[in-house]
């Protein structure tokens, strides 16, 4: 029933969840973080009640990732959940957050999130949160340092609205957003401000503290925020241990900043170069907002999608190679995915590193017949697919010919055995593949027709058309199964993403596109009976219906109410609470896809056109409105176009030229208008309210009827 890597996986949950229930029931007095507030407190409303023996994040799997923007495997990953708390991506569960001491009374963000906002800056990069209330306001800002240390800084600002004495609370605590019980000893150092958690320099005190409390499970209580005690260690066998450092606020404000190492090796306590905080936010935003602009450039009247097409480059920045386990499948098809996105974006250095870090510890051997690997080969293939028509570039199609020729043999050789594809699906999503299905064989031909397409460039004719027959062979077969049964289309949507364009268009009469056709916006965003919405399943969806020429308005504005400033996208959401409810808390797959529909909904570079406006948004067409898209990848180069509408006037204009004409460029309107003539550009025709004409031209101008 099992392969071993999903019975380790279910056993890491059962021993994860087991171990989190216990905890909690025992010690019951322990404030805890905001998945477990919620869970606690929550009523039967919710999608998932959690009422059997195992404990895990179902209620509030959502975070903010942060990483300064380093790549490397010392390199340290922080989560932000929505109360600000910042917490290890580690074996270590550990954070670290602020509460507030006033009136007697202990104030802790995850009891008041509606006096809470919370967002990340889509240019500057930093993550801010503002608690503001009659007694108090706090604002805490995340941001980088770089300076040869990659650390995290995080910069705590106090305004008191009482008169008598307020307190800032800096704590560690022994949970993060899927653990409870992960330190067993915490140790102060008085002489370099430093906090060791199990032994090891991860936080720094700017200033310091005015009293340290502390506590353990088997102390009965948690922190006392009474109590004005100097207790510089904390030690638990329960992995319980916790720490607070407290500030007292003179003339009721204050400044406080703290330091977070983000190499796991590095020794925090013997940095003790004194930082400019104001300056590392300058620098830090300055770096993040260079880094934004390179590659695609958007500057949109609709803000909204502006800031979500941004969040989008911010999510690419946080990416790196401890991101992919290459011992799995699953990391395979993300690195294509991660890449389709990262290629669009104008990063393909970065999706080009990853394709070779993956290369390093990848090799098939040639004589076992094994349908994991065979899919392997077929994401690597993929991936150098999308990095070959955005570079463009002959050398590197040359490097790597002769070993993407030895992969995709191993796939030919598999897939010429293939005659009778199951229907049933084989796992693919948790991992491992025993049988060819529809979803193995879609996949399969896809890789064949991009390698064939490869081959074409190469001059290699043999090459094209024998990989073009095998995936011709593959597609009639996907259409006869297809036909002749009862066929759920979205459960192979996910792997529909990597079809070439001309097999789509091909099917006609099959499940998938009925499916398309009676899709109704109450169906919308797609369910797991078992996690909630599924997110990623979603995009995918809304892309194919648009590359299909479809109008997805409503069901984008649907799915895009899900987003906030805080800008999270989980794998999975509870319908009801609207709110992470399994899989990844900040699943950069799904970023790298709904960054790929985004860009998708501002122009399509099908291989014998160029699609401008493919989706015709209401708030980008009225008067006064611009949009202006700046050095974007496609398969003809780099491409510039902007729009701005006057009255009745609408004016487009091209600057410079890409690298290779697109045949056709197809102008979509959301209304009836006419061409005004030019001298660089040949109008063909018009059908409904779409455009096709063909030249570069500098300004082309319609006329709103």
């Amino acid at each position: 029933m099992l392969s071993q890597k999903k019975s380790a996986k279910v056993l890491d949950e059962i021993n994860l969840g087991l171990s989190n229930r216990i905890l909690f029931e025992r010690f019951s007095f322990f404030n805890w973080p905001l998945w477990l507030e919620i869970f606690s407190k929550r009523k039967l409303y919710s999608y998932c009640i959690n009422s059997n023996s195992l404990l895990l994040n179902s209620s509030c799997r959502e975070w903010q990732c942060f990483n300064n923007y380093f790549d490397g495997s010392d390199n340290r990953e922080l989560a932000i959940d929505r109360s600000g708390m910042l917490s290890s991506c580690d074996e270590h569960a550990w954070s670290m957050e602020f509460w507030i001491f006033a009136d007697g009374k202990t104030y802790r963000p995850q009891h008041n999130l509606s006096e809470i906002s919370i967002s990340r800056d889509p240019r500057k990069g930093f993550i801010e949160l503002i608690w503001k209330n009659t007694r108090f306001t706090l604002r805490e800002k995340i941001f980088g340092l770089h300076e040869g240390r990659n650390q995290a800084l995080v910069s705590v600002n106090i305004d008191s609205h009482l008169k008598d004495d307020i307190y800032l609370i800096s704590t560690i605590r022994p949970y993060n957003n899927e653990k409870i019980g992960g330190i067993n000893s915490i140790r102060f150092d008085s002489d370099s401000l430093t906090a060791f958690i199990n032994e090891k320099p991860i936080i720094a005190c700017e200033d310091r503290p005015d009293f340290i409390i502390s506590s353990c499970a088997i102390s009965g209580v948690d922190l006392q925020c009474s109590d004005e005690t100097f207790s510089l260690e904390a030690d638990c066998s329960y992995g319980l241990a916790t720490i607070g450092f407290k500030y007292l606020i003179p003339k009721s404000k204050g400044s406080y900043n703290f330091r977070i190492s983000l190499i796991k090796n590095f020794n925090l306590a013997g940095d003790s170069t004194k930082i400019n905080f104001a300056h590392a936010f300058k620098d830090f935003t300055l770096l993040s907002d260079f880094k934004v602009r390179h590659g695609i450039n958007l500057n949109h009247s609709d803000l909204n999608f502006e800031n979500l097409f941004l969040q989008g480059k911010q999510s690419f920045l946080c990416m790196h190679r401890g991101d992919f386990d290459v011992s799995q499948l699953l990391p395979f098809r993300d690195l294509y995915i991660i890449s389709h996105g990262l290629c669009r974006s104008g990063n393909c250095e970065k999706a080009e590193e990853f394709f070779k870090y993956f290369l390093k510890s990848f090799s098939p051997e040639k004589k076992k017949v094994d349908f994991e690997i065979s899919l392997k080969c077929s994401f690597v293939i993929l991936t150098f697919y999308e990095l070959f028509i955005h570079k463009r570039d002959s050398g590197f199609l040359n490097e790597y010919y002769s070993l993407l020729k030895e992969f995709v043999t191993y796939v030919y050789n598999i897939s010429v055995d293939i005659h009778n594809p199951l229907v049933v699906e084989d796992f693919l999503d948790e991992g491992f593949v025993k049988r060819p299905s529809i979803s193995f064989t879609l996949i399969t031909a896809s890789s064949l027709s991009s390698f064939a397409y490869l081959s074409r460039c190469m001059g290699i004719f043999g090459d094209e058309a024998k990989f073009k027959n095998e995936f011709m062979r593959l597609a009639s077969l996907v259409n006869n199964v297809l036909m002749s049964h009862e066929f759920l289309a979205e459960d192979i949507l996910k792997d529909l993403l990597s079809l070439p364009r001309k097999f789509s268009d091909s099917v006609k009469d099959i499940d998938y596109n009925r499916y398309l056709e009676v899709l109704l916006e109450s169906d919308f965003p797609l369910q797991n009976r078992l996690y909630g919405i599924d997110m990623f399943k979603s995009i995918v969806l809304l892309n194919q219906l648009l590359m299909g020429g479809k109008n997805i308005d409503s069901l984008f504005y649907k799915l895009s109410s899900l987003l906030d400033d805080f800008f999270v996208l989980p794998e999975f959401i509870d319908p009801l609470t609207k709110r992470g409810s399994y899989g990844r808390g900040n699943s950069k797959v799904t970023n790298a896809m709904f960054f790929s529909l985004l860009r998708n909904m501002l122009f399509v570079d099908h291989e014998d056109r160029l699609v401008i406006f493919p989706v015709t948004l209401k708030e980008w067409f009225k008067t006064k409105s611009k949009i202006s898209l700046e050095n974007a990848p496609s398969r003809f180069g780099l491409i510039s176009f902007s729009m701005e509408i006057n009255g009745s006037d609408i004016r487009m204009s091209f600057s410079g030229e890409p690298k290779y004409l697109p045949p056709d460029i197809v102008i979509n309107l959301p209304f009836n208008a006419t061409v005004v003539s030019g001298d660089d550009f040949i109008f063909k025709k018009q059908l409904g309210n779409s455009f096709y004409i063909s030249g570069w031209p500098s300004i082309i101008r319609f006329m709103i009827k």
